[in-house]
């Protein structure tokens, strides 16, 4: 999980592929990584995935648990549970 306050310019979506490329999360050459980025002052979420977990969740996998699960945290206040819930979304997809 990678949390951002200011963006400045940079979009959420070139700030994690950035992070993804220096940081490689997941297991070595198989390409495995999911990476969840969180945008504090935009209250932006994205998730990248692996290709290996594309096949599973996909793209709109993906929207659909950060919709339900990740961005009512902003509304509600429940940051830390919001986001635990849509984590452990992602490893039951995964």
């Amino acid at each position: 999980m990678l949390t951002v306050a200011p963006l400045g310019e940079e979009t959420i979506a070139s700030l994690s592929l950035r992070a993804a490329r220096e940081w490689r999360p997941g297991t070595r050459g198989v390409d495995d990584g999911i990476l969840a980025t969180l945008a504090m002052k935009k209250r932006r979420v994205r998730i990248g995935l692996g290709t290996i977990f594309g096949r599973y969740i996909g793209d709109a996998g993906a929207r659909e648990i950060i919709d339900r699960e990740m961005t009512p945290a902003f509304a509600t206040g429940d940051l830390a549970g919001r986001l635990q819930r849509g984590l452990e979304r992602l490893m039951e997809e995964a």
